[in-house]
């Protein structure tokens, strides 16, 4: 399941890449820049002033937060260029099995419990100490000026996508395998989903007009803990969809829009741990960019128009030089990629 592959609990990594960056500098000074007529990457690396064990990272309100061990599970905040801001002692109740996330909800951190079924949701304050249940219906997947997007899932039976119509409050809602982020170029919402059950579904639905979807005869409330379908042939829905892409055993990992182009990004995982990018052209999927390193990349969360987080992991044998992780960041200019590394021994 995708889900597994979410865990904070992240497996440290080396990439070749990063020895063309000084590692005895606090920031690499050393970008690498690629240009391409589909791709504007830019690739640093970051030493994160801790020597404390780091695991996993997020970028979140221009600071990246470190997951890491020192006496039980801790977060560590550092600044852009790596600066040590604060730490803080989370509660026992989270463990390797969470992982951080976002939510529009108060601007605030928000880590995802995917032990249980109905995948619980806490948002953590300011102190970044106390825990506080929200709901799923409070933390969107896509948000603009007409709709509030919410998603529904229920594993391997899969799930639906709604679209809260802010003005008429009505809901209309699709099938969604598992909605994994929602864009919206040339005026059409595209939604991107993946299924990692078995073989792994991978699909990209575009909706030219969400009213023509079906209309929800429930509340807002229902869709908290996934009461809103009883059955998986009440989720199939197309009504006002569109599939561009259906595809098994291929793991893809979001859409975004980037250089004027809707582009989507692909993992393959388990086969390997390669990285492309491609272009849906007629329906067909043309490659536009494969990345030189090889490694897991996890979305996070899209809640800022046409701009979208990930981070990333690698599977090898574990040597000193393994303990690096990182961050990507994406919008219509660049592809941001920080490699991450604290000074751990």
């Amino acid at each position: 399941m995708r889900s597994k592959k979410c865990c904070l609990f992240l497996i440290v990594f080396f990439v070749t890449i990063t020895s063309a960056c000084s590692q005895n500098k606090k920031v690499g000074h050393n970008k690498i820049n690629i240009e391409t007529p589909y791709v504007s990457i830019e690739i640093d690396t970051i030493v994160l002033q801790t020597e404390k064990e780091c695991f996993a990272a997020i970028q979140f309100d221009g600071k990246f937060y470190a997951y890491g061990l020192d006496k039980g599970y801790n977060l560590f905040a550092f600044d852009e260029d790596g600066d040590f801001i604060g730490s803080s002692l989370l509660p026992d109740k989270i463990d390797r099995h969470w992982m951080l996330n976002y939510a529009k909800k108060d601007d605030q951190l928000l880590v995802v419990d995917y032990s249980h079924r109905d995948i619980s949701m806490y948002q953590i304050d300011t102190k970044l100490s106390k825990l506080k249940r929200i709901k799923n219906s409070d933390a969107p997947i896509y948000e603009d000026e007409q709709f509030i997007v919410l998603k529904t899932t229920h594993g391997e039976w899969g799930g639906m996508v709604y679209f809260l119509d802010k003005k008429t409050k009505k809901i209309y809602r699709g099938y969604s395998n598992e909605a994994i982020n929602v864009n919206k170029f040339n005026g059409n919402y595209y939604v991107t989903n993946y299924l990692g059950h078995l073989m792994g579904h991978s699909s990209v639905y575009e909706i030219n007009d969400p009213i023509k979807m079906e209309i929800f005869k429930g509340t807002k409330n229902d869709l908290i803990n996934n009461r809103a379908e009883s059955s998986e042939k009440e989720r199939y829905k197309m009504d006002g969809l569109r599939c561009l892409v259906d595809t098994f055993d291929m793991n893809i990992i979001c859409s975004f829009v980037h250089k004027g182009r809707m582009l989507q990004m692909w993992n393959e995982y388990p086969s390997s741990n390669k990285v492309y990018l491609t272009e849906i052209v007629d329906n067909k999927l043309e490659h536009r960019y494969t990345f030189n390193f090889e490694t897991q990349v996890n979305y996070l969360y899209n809640l800022e128009k046409d701009r979208h987080f990930l981070n990333f992991s690698i599977l090898r044998e574990e040597t000193e030089e393994d303990k690096l992780f990182g961050t990507i960041e994406i919008d219509n200019e660049k592809i941001k990629i920080h490699f991450l590394k604290s000074k751990y021994q």
